[in-house]
C-alpha cells in the first residue's frame, strides 16, 4: 500500500517567493533604505520651506509694525505750532486824571491766537505804589485795552510796569464759540470816531452799529484818546443795551484840561462768553 503525502500546491509558488527574496535581499533593503531617507528629504525640505516662509513673513510683519509705530511726525514742531502763542503787552502810559490828585494806566494787548481765548488778571506797578487787581477778555486776534481808571496818587507817576497776575486761557473748540468771538470782531461796527476840542476840554464822538444777531446788554466802549501816536486820555463809555441791528451814537467828554490835536479809537469791551452780557431777540428764529 503506498502512502502518499499531501503537499498544498501553493508551496511552489511560496517557495519561487522566497528564492527571490533570497537573490533580491540586498536590493530591497537599499530601496527601503533609499525610500526612508527620501521620505525624511521631503520632510525636512517642506519644513524648511515652511520655516522660510515664517521667516519671510515675520520679517514683514516686524517691517509693518515698524511702519506703524515710527514716528514720521515731528511732534515738538506739532505740539510748537499747537501751543498757545504768548500776549503781546504795549507799552505803560501813565495818564493825568480828572484831578491833579488821580492818574489813569493803560496799555493795549494783543492776543495773537487765532483759537483761544484768554482772560487776564492784572495790575500796574510803580515805585511807592500799585493798583488794584483789574480783568479783561481778550479775543483771538484781538486787542484790547488793559487800563485803571482813576487811581489817587500824591503825584503823577513817571513810569509804570504791568504784572499779570493770571491768565485763564479758553479753546475755541465749537463752530457756536467760534461765531460768537466772530460775532464781536465783525459784528461790532465802530463807525466816525472823531476827537474835537471845546475851549480847554476835548470831546470823542462815535458810532456804534450791532449787525450781529445778539441783543448786548450793559455794552461798554473804551475810548483812548491819541496825540500823534502817544495816548493822552482813556474813558469808557457804557450804555444799557445795543439791540440787534440798532445804531447808538456815542459821546465821551474829558473833565481834565488838554491841549493840542487829538484823534480818538474805539475798543469794545463785549465777552462772548459771558452769558449774562447778551441775549437772542425776543421772538427772533435765530439758534445758538
Amino acid at each position: 500500500m503506498v502512502i502518499q503525502q499531501y503537499q498544498d500546491p501553493r508551496v511552489g509558488k511560496y517557495l519561487k517567493y522566497g528564492y527571490w527574496y533570497q537573490a533580491h535581499r540586498g536590493q530591497l533593503r537599499n530601496f527601503e533604505r533609499n525610500l526612508i531617507i527620501g521620505t525624511l528629504v521631503v520632510i525636512w525640505g517642506i519644513f524648511a520651506w515652511h520655516a522660510y516662509n515664517f521667516a519671510l513673513s515675520q520679517s514683514q510683519y516686524n517691517q509693518v509694525l515698524n511702519d506703524l509705530t515710527q514716528n514720521r511726525v515731528d511732534v515738538l514742531a506739532v505740539q510748537q505750532a499747537r501751543a498757545v502763542a504768548p500776549l503781546q503787552f504795549g507799552s505803560v502810559a501813565v495818564l493825568p486824571g480828572e484831578t491833579q490828585t488821580r492818574a489813569d494806566f493803560m496799555l493795549l494787548a494783543e492776543n495773537p491766537n487765532p483759537n483761544w481765548n484768554v482772560v487776564v488778571d492784572y495790575i500796574f506797578t510803580w515805585p511807592g505804589g500799585q493798583t488794584t487787581s483789574e480783568r479783561a477778555a481778550i479775543l483771538p486776534e484781538s486787542k484790547a485795552v488793559l487800563s485803571t481808571r482813576g487811581v489817587t496818587v500824591n503825584s503823577l507817576p513817571e513810569a509804570a510796569e504791568l504784572q499779570v497776575v493770571a491768565t485763564t486761557w479758553r479753546r475755541m473748540r465749537t463752530s457756536a464759540e467760534k461765531e460768537r468771538v466772530l460775532a464781536v470782531k465783525n459784528g461790532i461796527i465802530i463807525d466816525s470816531p472823531v476827537a474835537a476840542s471845546e475851549g480847554s476840554r476835548v470831546m470823542a464822538a462815535y458810532i456804534v452799529k450791532n449787525q450781529t444777531i445778539y441783543d448786548w446788554l450793559t455794552p461798554r466802549f473804551t475810548v483812548v484818546l491819541y496825540q500823534g501816536e502817544y495816548p493822552a486820555a482813556i474813558g469808557v463809555n457804557e450804555i444799557p443795551q445795543l439791540l440787534s441791528g440798532a445804531e447808538e451814537a456815542i459821546e465821551y467828554r474829558w473833565l481834565q484840561p488838554l491841549s493840542g490835536g487829538f484823534s480818538a479809537e474805539v475798543y469794545p469791551v463785549l465777552n462772548p462768553f459771558d452769558e449774562s452780557s447778551f441775549r437772542l431777540p425776543s421772538g427772533g428764529n435765530y439758534a445758538l
